[in-house]
């Protein structure tokens, strides 16, 4: 078409409404009429004069690549991209009209939630109600969006709120909410012209009503086209009406459905979820019937898809209208059949019904790859669900294909945004081990040691931050690692590092001590009672300011340079801006409310986009296409997302005072959804469970599929019809997760040399050795030791360590006034020296009194038959296995003798003690170890004498006098036959040709052990026999 041609019939008429078909090339078609009307490429700087009005910016920045990519010329001018709600930015006569009148500026958006949020707070206290912070937060959000619909909707009649309430004679809390809601009706306003401020879209409105009156007294003689809108806001519509005015002004619809009857428009206008509504109330605003709007004329019909496009239009059709579906299917289909129609539509079109929302994105990222097969074809996954979207773009990675998300990352899930909120926990508690981990093993921070920082880093986690914490401050900490180095010193196989090496990380914590005390004093002093959210903002900002960079370094640190540093620094000036009209707060509603608003913002990805693959959500892929459109998370609630309840009004009483629909913004979504869908190669997607429940299909998917049905006979045609053509993709997936091979793997089997084998082993050690060998031989040959945790609750061995203590010297014999309050107290006692809290010591005091009673019951009972008693003796004895001796050592936790001579040995539990059986099977040999032990003791300091008994004591939730006892062997030959047992054990294992198997009676283990991932247990044990618990 030539240029003039293009002209007269873009500019030659008073209709001046154009569309272009859902699926078309929107961007493409407006590029090439552009460069025609402008004839650029014989003169391109032409181009510049034109000003194209776009929906974002990510369209705008789409729209000059496409200019550029269809003019094929080295450089150009592009012309005047602005995305609409910018109507002002980069015009300098429209600027200086706007300083002329009274143009606030906008109440930033820290300040403007601070605002309601304090208001929301006041109202409730003028009530006698007391809020929390986090919940006058989410009122104040509620607020603020309900503020946002009031300005895209126009003039709202708030004066008539009252009267429709009382009129409507609803319940009392109704006009409660009334009167809540004068906090924006009546007071906000209020606020707003006191400070200086306009609302949010009032500058957006003020701009455009100045642009319209420029152009009326002036109107540009070049291209103003507004393009790609569906004229949703006031300010929107103003620019189009005036647009259309101008003597080369057009509008152009993103898929308007121009061609459907009257009937049908009639229907939308009162459904407020259809895709066509938004331009039912456009072009209602604009006086304009939607036969008036006319096809772009430079646009050349695809034959191929006006099938998808009829099929999708009337899947969508409103409710009020399917009745008649078959009759009206075969309308569109004349001259051909229903059934035609829905195949020509259906081609190109199909459906993958996953298990999982895994199983989906694994599927979406092979279709993403298999795009690349294909040189320079382009591929697009469009989804509103932030998870796929991060787990295709995880999966990609696997081929080495790098795709961010569009919606960029909550702030949280970055870098800086993860260091912010580990300072903010280190701020809080100095010596909280997790945050200063956290703090310490990022690239951010700047330590003085920088040549030994990895080294001291790692010390000081291994050597102090592990396990259970000791201390309350950084000075705690200091002393605490000291006491260590010294004990290290005396006993280096029960620490972690040598002393040496805790004299080394204590030098970081002088350095942590020395230069950030004087900031967590300041935060100290600040959070001791209620506080300014700037002052917190301020303070916060400074000490993650100096935590990442060098103390000699004056200029600012990297901390705030990328994406997600910028993102940071806007954070902490929202939450100061906000600081300024809220009311002090308390440290304990701080982080919540912290950690609420940082998931809230989201940071762009730096990564390069990919040349052929994107992932975009539905409002960054408007007015975009690819040669393959993959739109997943089709499941209600997620495409589209469940309307926001209006806690506030009925949605009888919003319609009635000019505020929009509830279910407008599906109708938005649905326009995404049949725009996308009516590309040539589509692929739905969905999973049929998400977050492990079942999932319901969208309404849109049911009705495309019901129409289908309809047209072609029964369901299930329809189903093969959409899945065919994709049926093999999720095949695929399940075989990436099938071994091609079933290759069989050999579990260990160690074989140390003699010299390295058994020279000591204790009674408790024994008991490992029949169970799982291969966790003695990696603690003991080895040498390995299990990490605990950082900032470890109380372990198992601690406990067990204080209750021994505790128990030693426990003799009703020499104290029969022993009650069970005493042995409480001394339970308590010892806890709290091993660091158990008060709620540890609350939970468990009703249990150990109630052992505790039965014990020294039990104790006393035994009185008359017991000469005297002996805690916590030690014993050893040298065997001889085959040509080396092995020494055998114990600990007995209390040693009776009785009046006959004979000994009877207790064991004292934390957890669970063994079953009568085990010990006198072999498998839990200690007690008749430690009997045989002092049998043959001739240390006259120590007990000795033949076993009579032996007993376990429990004192956790089994707990309990447990006799342990065979009815076919006195406690004696008990002991003569563990000994025996574990001399034979012991030549067995003195062999060099007897590996150390890893859980060889494995039905006797615990489900998990410390040095299963050593042993690489799952990939040699049968799942179907996990183990036992003993």
């Amino acid at each position: 078409m030539t240029s003039s041609l293009l002209d007269q019939q873009l500019f030659g008429s008073p209709d001046r409404l154009f569309t272009l078909p859902a699926g078309s090339d929107f961007l493409g078609e407006l590029a090439r009429s552009l460069i025609e009307i402008t004839n650029a490429q014989a003169t391109p700087e032409a181009l510049a004069n034109a000003l194209i009005f776009v929906p974002n910016r990510r369209s705008a920045r789409a729209l000059a690549a496409r200019l550029f990519q269809e003019l094929n010329q080295p450089a150009f001018l592009p012309p005047d991209i602005r995305p609409l709600g910018d109507a002002g930015d980069n015009d300098p006569a429209l600027l200086g009209e706007l300083a002329s009148i009274d143009v606030r500026p906008p109440m930033p958006a820290g300040a403007r939630l601070g605002a309601l949020s304090h208001m929301v707070m006041q109202w409730h206290e003028s009530r006698g109600e007391s809020l929390t912070l986090a919940s006058a937060m989410s009122v104040a959000r509620d607020l603020a969006r309900l503020l946002d619909q009031a300005a895209l909707s126009g003039e709202v009649a708030w004066d008539t709120l009252a009267d429709q309430v009382e009129n409507a004679e609803l319940a009392r809390h109704w006009q409660v909410s009334v009167e809540f809601l004068e906090i924006i009706t009546r007071l906000w306003p209020d606020v707003l012209r006191e400070n200086g401020y306009a609302d949010t879209h009032d500058q957006d409105r003020l701009a455009a009503e100045a642009m319209c009156a420029r152009w009326a007294h002036t109107p540009p003689a070049t291209p103003v086209i507004i393009a790609g809108s569906t004229g949703t806001t006031p300010a929107t519509r103003m620019l189009m009406q005036a647009a259309i005015e101008l003597p080369k002004g057009a509008v152009l619809f993103p898929g308007l459905d121009h061609d459907m009857d009257h009937a049908i428009w009639q229907a939308i206008h009162t459904a407020p979820s259809h895709p066509q509504h938004a331009f039912s109330q456009t072009l209602t605003a604009l006086n304009t019937a939607p036969e008036a709007v006319r096809l772009w004329p430079d646009y050349a019909a695809d034959d191929d898809l006006t099938s998808r496009r009829k099929i999708i239009q009337e899947a969508l059709a409103p409710a009020d209208t399917t009745a008649d579906w078959v009759t009206r299917l075969k309308t569109r289909a004349a001259p051909e059949t229903p059934e035609t129609l829905t195949r020509n539509g259906l081609q190109g079109l199909s459906l993958i019904e996953a298990e999982t929302e895994a199983e989906e994105a694994d599927a979406i990222a092979l279709l993403l790859r298999e795009t690349l097969e294909t040189p320079d074809k382009t591929a697009a996954l469009i989804t509103p669900d932030a998870g796929i979207a991060r787990r295709v773009s995880a999966l990609l990675k696997r081929w080495d294909v790098h795709v961010s998300p569009s919606a960029g990352t909550p702030l949280p899930l970055t870098s800086a945004g993860q260091f912010l909120l580990a300072t903010l926990d280190w701020a809080f508690d100095p010596g909280d081990a997790s945050s200063l981990a956290t703090i310490l093993k990022t690239e951010r921070i700047v330590l003085q040691c920088q040549e030994e920082e990895t080294d001291f880093v790692s010390l000081l986690e291994r050597g102090v931050l592990r396990g259970l914490r000791r201390w309350k401050s950084l000075d705690d900490m200091g002393i605490f690692a000291d006491q260590q180095a010294s004990e290290a010193d005396e006993h280096p196989t029960r620490f972690p590092i040598s002393g040496q090496n805790y004299t080394d990380a204590i030098h970081l914590i002088e350095e942590l001590h020395d230069r950030f005390s004087p900031l967590l004093e300041r935060f100290e002093t600040l959070i001791s009672a209620p506080f300014s959210l700037r002052a917190f903002s301020e303070l916060l900002a400074e000490l993650a300011d100096a935590l990442t960079k060098h103390p000699d370094d004056d200029g600012p640190s990297m901390l705030w340079s990328g994406s997600d540093g910028a993102a940071t620094a806007r954070f902490l000036e929202d939450l100061a801006f906000m600081g300024d009209w809220m009311p002090e707060i308390g440290k304990d509603d701080l982080k919540p409310f912290v950690t609420q608003l940082a998931s809230d913002i989201r940071v762009p990805n730096e990564t390069p986009p990919h040349p052929c693959l994107f992932i975009w959500g539905p409002l960054e892929a408007r007015l975009q296409c690819c040669d393959r459109m993959i739109l997943a998370g089709l499941n209600e609630s997620t495409w589209p997302e469940a309307p926001g309840a209006d806690g506030f009004l009925l949605r009888h009483i919003r319609a009635a005072i000019g505020l929009p629909d509830t279910e407008a913004r599906i109708g938005l979504s649905a326009h995404d959804f049949a725009q996308l869908t009516c590309s040539r190669d589509v692929v739905l997607t969905r999973s049929l469970r998400v977050n492990d429940k079942p999932a319901v299909a969208s309404r849109w998917l049911w009705r495309l599929r019901i129409l289908a049905s309809g047209a072609l006979g029964s369901l299930d045609k329809a189903d093969d019809l959409l899945i065919g053509r994709t049926g093999n993709v999720l095949d695929w997936v399940r075989t990436q997760h099938t071994p091609t091979e079933n290759r069989s793997v050999d579990p260990p089997e160690p074989k140390p040399p003699k010299e390295a084998r058994t020279k000591q082993i204790s009674v408790t050690e024994v008991e490992t050795l029949i169970r799982d060998p291969y966790a003695y031989y990696a603690r003991k040959v080895l040498a390995l030791e299990p990490l605990e945790k950082i900032d470890a609750p109380i372990s198992p061995l601690a406990i067990g360590t204080a209750l021994h203590n505790a128990l030693e010297g426990v003799n009703t014999l020499e104290t029969p006034s022993l009650t069970p309050d005493h042995l409480v107290a001394r339970f308590s006692s010892e806890m709290t020296q091993v660091g158990a809290d008060p709620l540890f010591l609350a939970e468990r005091q009703a249990s150990w009194h109630e052992v505790s009673d039965t014990f020294l019951s039990w104790m006393a009972d035994r009185d008359g038959v017991v000469k005297s008693r002996a805690f916590e003796q030690s014993y050893r004895l040298d065997l001889s296995i085959k040509d080396k001796t092995v020494k055998l050592i114990g600990r007995a936790d209390m040693v009776e003798t009785l009046h006959t001579g004979m000994l009877v040995v207790t064991d004292f539990k934390t957890g669970a003690p063994p079953s009568a059986k085990q010990v006198s099977s072999g498998l839990s040999p200690q007690l008749p170890l430690l009997g045989g032990l002092a049998a043959l003791s001739e240390d006259e300091r120590k007990p000795s004498g033949p076993p009579a008994e032996f007993f376990y004591v429990g004192f956790g939730s089994r707990g309990g006098v447990q006799s342990v006892r065979d009815k076919d062997m006195s406690a004696e030959d008990m002991s003569q036959a563990a000994l025996s047992g574990l001399k034979d054990l012991l030549a067995a294992y003195a062999d060099e040709t007897t590996p150390y198997l890893s859980g060889p009676r494995i039905q006797f283990l615990s489900a998990y052990s410390d040095f299963d991932q050593l042993s690489r247990k799952q990939e040699w044990a049968d799942p179907g026999h996990e183990g036992e618990a003993s």
